[in-house]
């Protein structure tokens, strides 16, 4: 029997019946994959510290707005630092 797919949403939030906020961190983003690759020095060099979003972080991201979309939590603001991979996470779940 194969293995189920992973959660794309690894950490699911609620928000209250009565509106509330939702804090989301942005995808896995280029920096994160380094780390995996050039160790820890990979996350602080200078080169991804802008870094965009990956494949996967994309997904993440989108899966987020699916899951607000289904059920039926409207946005009304979203707030993002200037980062790359920020704004692309923001767009990510803005769209679905």
């Amino acid at each position: 029997m194969a293995e189920p797919e992973p959660d794309p949403i690894p950490h699911r939030l609620t928000l209250s019946e009565t509106g509330g906020g939702l804090l989301c961190r942005h995808g896995e983003g280029e920096h994160n994959t380094a780390t995996d690759d050039h160790g820890e020095w990979g996350y602080y060099a200078e080169r991804w510290r802008d870094a965009q979003l990956t494949d996967n972080g994309r997904e993440q991201a989108s899966a987020v707005g699916r899951e607000l979309a289904t059920k039926g939590i409207a946005i009304d603001l979203i707030c993002a630092s200037p980062l790359t991979r920020t704004l692309q996470t923001a767009q990510h779940i803005a769209t679905q």
